[in-house]
């Protein structure tokens, strides 16, 4: 802060970590070529552990010779530099290099990984040039986060039921995935990969992805406008997806638009899940990307304006999918804290009281088992009879 003096000791750079290998002669033997550079991942592999940190990107170069490895008369004629896809002349020696980009969707640490990227790239490179030198230069490398040991025994830890042991089988699963599509993208290029949303038709609702905070709407509404959800038949079904914050998708066909929604044909769409809205009906084919946000700790404890709440949306959200002429819209909207009391109250009791304190009576000295269901079927009538929503924000 300036009142004491401290000494400052900048951060010391790293130097940047660069593999080099010399053949004696230009070799065209792709076994050769395997072992040299799998040597050459396990060399560098052990120098980024060394610093603690993981692979991200690295750069693969392969000097050529000038002279073919066949100079036989029989022999096809060489390719030309400027025609080889993977070889470029350098502008330094002027020799033919072949290079490779090694990126990596996640810090690798585990040479086997890495050398399975790697092996399917080398396939790639054209060895009718013998190759003199091969020279690994590290792009980038993050610092790895330490994670202390866990004192229980491996074995142990295997046979732990618990919040710990689903953190880390979510994290392998994770880490699976990601060298999968390493992998994939060595093999077949990075565009043979796709996100998930991109593989839904355009008119098939995609399931939320983890991490809903990143799926933000495209377009926020300057105000919040005001919707009401009639779940008809599906209640039981919306009910479940709200207690268990799961995905939800309707049984219609998804040819149902919104200028069939009279019912007057006798169809199923007249008892299908609603929402009245912009003085229309729409038919609502799923729900999804459940999440709850809480106010910032800056925020005044005051009630906000309504833009400000449309932009910075807070408490029970979820993305519910309408059904359109054109196809399906996503629409970002926010629950109640608790849903409305039906208004079919039980009648009164015997012996005078209230319905409503009869009913907490009964529900206090109730099980849980009880309890559960006497909240789905209210949360079920609640749902038939309509539960207002806010619209926050829409994706085009």
């Amino acid at each position: 802060m300036g009142v004491v003096p401290e000494l400052l000791v900048p951060l010391q750079l790293h130097q940047p970590i660069i593999l080099e290998h010399i053949f004696e002669a230009p070799c065209s033997r792709p076994d050769v070529m395997s072992m040299v550079c799998s040597e050459m991942v396990e060399q560098l592999m052990v120098r980024l552990a060394r610093r603690r940190e993981g692979l991200r990107s690295a750069t693969w170069s392969f000097t050529h010779a000038d002279l073919p490895a066949d100079l036989s008369t029989d022999a096809l004629p060489s390719i030309h530099p400027s025609a080889r896809p993977s070889a470029r002349p350098s502008a330094r020696h002027g020799d033919m290099v072949s290079s490779i980009a090694l990126g990596l969707a996640k810090p690798a640490v585990r040479a086997s990984h890495v050398w399975s990227v790697l092996r399917a790239r080398l396939e790639q490179i054209a060895l009718d040039h013998g190759v003199e030198r091969i020279e690994c230069r590290v792009d980038r490398a993050t610092l790895l986060r330490f994670r202390q040991a866990r004192l229980c025994d491996p074995t142990v830890r295997a046979g732990v039921v618990g919040p710990s042991s689903e953190c880390e089988q979510a994290c392998s699963g994770q880490a699976a995935l990601t060298e999968w599509l390493d992998l994939v993208s060595a093999r077949l290029g990075p565009a043979s990969v796709a996100r998930a949303s991109d593989l839904f038709h355009a008119g098939d609702p995609a399931p939320s992805q983890t991490g809903a905070r990143a799926h933000r709407p495209s377009a926020f509404l300057l105000r919040s406008e005001r919707a009401v959800l009639r779940a008809g038949d599906a209640s039981d079904g919306i009910a479940r997806s709200i207690a268990a914050r799961t995905l939800w998708r309707a049984g219609f066909p998804a040819s149902v638009g919104r200028n069939d929604r009279d019912g007057s044909d006798g169809s199923s769409s007249a008892h299908a899940a609603q929402m009245e809205w912009r003085d229309d009906r729409w038919n609502i084919c799923a729900i999804d990307g459940w999440e709850r946000l809480l106010p910032a700790w800056c925020d005044p404890p005051a009630g906000r304006a309504s833009a400000r709440a449309a932009m910075d949306p807070t408490g029970v959200l979820s993305r519910i999918a309408v059904a359109t002429s054109d196809g399906w819209l996503w629409l970002l909207v926010r629950w109640p804290e608790r849903l409305p009391a039906p208004r079919a109250m039980p009648a009164a009791t015997p012996d005078g009281s209230s319905s409503e304190h009869g009913v907490i009576q009964r529900l206090h000295g109730a099980s849980s088992r009880e309890r559960t269901d006497r909240w789905f079927s209210g949360s079920r009538r609640s749902l038939e009879q309509g539960v207002e929503l806010e619209v926050l924000g829409l994706w085009s």
